[in-house]
């Protein structure tokens, strides 16, 4: 976007459109701390989501990338919804 100094980018379904992204959009998503987004994570996916108790895995976020190691019953649906999370660059549940 920056290089073709694109500002806005529309979000079409079934050939409607339904919103606009902007740039700064992006950025904001994706400018969060680490921290931010293992809060995010423990409350919104392990907690609310999946039912589970946080404290009972162990999660570390650097640079966006995500360790998450714990016993999931399906860790490929816990890596879904983590990949979910804004900010979130890649997910390892173990």
């Amino acid at each position: 976007m920056v290089e073709r100094r694109v500002n806005r980018l529309p979000v079409v379904e079934d050939d409607r459109l339904v919103g606009i992204v902007t740039r700064a959009d992006l950025v904001r998503a994706f400018n969060r701390s680490d921290a931010e987004i293992a809060a995010e994570i423990r409350e919104r996916v392990l907690l609310e989501t999946m039912w589970l108790d946080p404290s009972e895995f162990d999660l570390t976020v650097k640079a966006g990338d995500v360790t998450l190691t714990g016993k999931f019953e399906d860790p490929e649906v816990v890596e879904s919804f983590v990949r979910r999370i804004p900010g979130v660059v890649s997910v390892d549940c173990r």
